[in-house]
């Protein structure tokens, strides 16, 4: 996924886990989140929970649930996104620059 992203013209940070992923979105400026949704965590604090009562960036869930209705929780408590495995690459490169064009007013050609 990283290595896609970055073929899209995209500059990726990677995180390992739910706590350093807020470290390196507090620390870094970010244009947007793609976190999964079975994070290891230190603590049950879901990362996209937090980053979304102090920002408005837009965050996609990976998750591995397909069931239809799966993404609600995620999608009402502050997700923009929400994409199942096995992923497509390309709708989620197509989605993050949906995201930004919405958001940052950025055109991003394909």
């Amino acid at each position: 996924m990283v290595f896609t992203l970055e073929e899209a013209g995209f500059e990726v940070i990677s995180a390992t886990d739910g706590l350093e992923s807020l470290d390196e979105t507090y620390d870094s400026y970010v244009d947007l989140i793609v976190l999964a949704e079975h994070l290891p965590l230190i603590n049950a604090d879901l990362p996209y929970l937090r980053i979304r009562q102090t920002s408005n960036v837009p965050i996609i869930i990976l998750g591995e649930d397909s069931r239809e209705w799966a993404g609600v929780d995620f999608l009402e408590s502050g997700a923009d996104v929400y994409m199942t495995y096995p992923l497509n690459l390309r709708l989620l490169v197509a989605r993050v620059r949906s995201l930004l064009r919405r958001t940052k007013g950025l055109d991003i050609a394909s």
